[in-house]
């Protein structure tokens, strides 16, 4: 299998189906960690901390600045 896929000539279509899987199952993985860890929970998951609001700000002067660049 390894050798026929790293050479290319293999079916695509097997590839596709294995990144599928691989994606629902890591979909999966994640939906059971939040759902086994609940009771560790402190407080409201809705509100916002510095820990949500810094990455969000960072990432709109990221887009800011981009747009910035294509305007000239």
């Amino acid at each position: 299998f390894i050798a026929v896929w790293s050479y290319g000539n293999g079916s695509y279509d097997f590839e596709i189906l294995c990144y599928f899987g691989l994606a629902g199952w890591n979909t999966w993985d994640i939906i059971d960690l939040k759902i086994m860890n609940q009771f560790l929970v402190c407080g409201s998951e809705a509100e916002w901390r510095f820990g949500q609001v810094l990455p969000t700000a960072l990432l709109g002067l990221i887009v800011f600045s981009t747009i910035d660049i294509f305007r000239g």
